[in-house]
């Protein structure tokens, strides 16, 4: 399994915004950095299977064949993210 790393922005815990710079706390940044893997994720997730459903899954046969398999796959994909993305946080 892969351990997650995050992209330099979401460490960064300091913007500057329309001239005004903006300091966050490090938890919050710890905590952004774990929601935005985890959003961005998800979304992968969710764009994954809408494709497979409009393009794989023509009938009730297909969704109980073929989309459950698929189903499980992404699930199972999302988990070992997610766990890399606590171990990647447990580590630092």
């Amino acid at each position: 399994m892969k351990i997650y790393k995050p992209s330099e922005l979401a460490l960064q815990n300091i913007f500057v915004l329309g001239g005004t710079t903006l300091t966050f706390p490090k938890e919050f940044e710890d905590w952004n950095t774990v929601r935005y893997a985890f959003n961005r994720r998800a979304f992968e997730a969710q764009v994954k299977m809408t494709n497979y459903y409009e393009n794989q899954i023509r009938n009730i046969d297909d969704l109980l064949s073929k989309g459950i398999y698929i189903m499980e796959k992404i699930n199972k994909e999302s988990a070992e993210f997610d766990i890399s993305v606590l171990m990647w946080r447990d580590k630092k």
